[in-house]
């Protein structure tokens, strides 16, 4: 996996944004971006798109992208509640 940032944007967006390729996944190829944008006074939304080639793999990335935001959500809400104790 390989993590790429575009050098003409902002200092800011770079710290919040993901981009990824993934070749060779039993022949298939799954390419991917992650963000965060501000949302509220002091909120976040997080959005992950994944683009995947046969739509077969779709179930198994699909378990796979679910896992993964479940651990980023349990992560942000530890971090949040350590931060007000």
């Amino acid at each position: 996996m390989m993590a790429l940032c575009d050098e003409q944007l902002d200092e800011p967006r770079i710290a919040r944004s993901l981009e990824y390729l993934a070749a060779n996944l039993s022949a298939g190829t799954a390419t991917a971006s992650a963000q965060v944008f501000p949302d509220g006074a002091t909120g976040c939304r997080f959005v992950w798109i994944a683009d995947l080639l046969p739509n077969e793999m779709a179930p198994p990335i699909a378990a796979m992208i679910e896992q993964g935001i479940a651990v980023i959500k349990d992560t942000l809400e530890r971090t949040e509640r350590a931060r007000a104790a």
